[in-house]
């Protein structure tokens, strides 16, 4: 087993190393077991390359109407970088001094 970085090689290493129940191991066996067949190209059928194929000539046609949001566009667009260039601006502008409390008196100074 090659390994094309150290942390793939770990993971590999983990996961092998990985002790699991027996049950579990038994049941995983069986889901692959029941699911593996040859694959014949033939008999595969891409449902949605049908409906996309579908939809695209019906839209040739003129069938398929452009749909409109859902939804309403907003009234109000934030522009959340200057909310916040406002907000530092009025933390680094002096505190207003409280109405009604009298203004703290000055320091005395020796």
């Amino acid at each position: 087993m090659s390994c094309s970085s150290p942390s793939t090689c770990s993971r590999r290493r983990t996961l092998l190393d990985l002790a699991l129940a027996p049950d579990l191991l038994t049941l995983a066996g069986h889901i692959v077991d029941s699911k593996a067949a040859d694959f014949d190209p033939s008999t595969f059928r891409d449902r949605y390359e049908e409906a996309l194929l579908a939809h695209l000539k019906a839209k040739q046609a003129g069938a398929v109407q452009e749909r409109k949001p859902t939804f309403a566009a907003p009234r109000r667009v934030i522009n959340l970088m200057e909310a916040l260039r406002r907000s530092l601006a009025e933390d680094k502008k002096p505190a207003a001094p409280r109405r009604g409390a009298p203004a703290a008196p000055a320091r005395k100074r020796a």
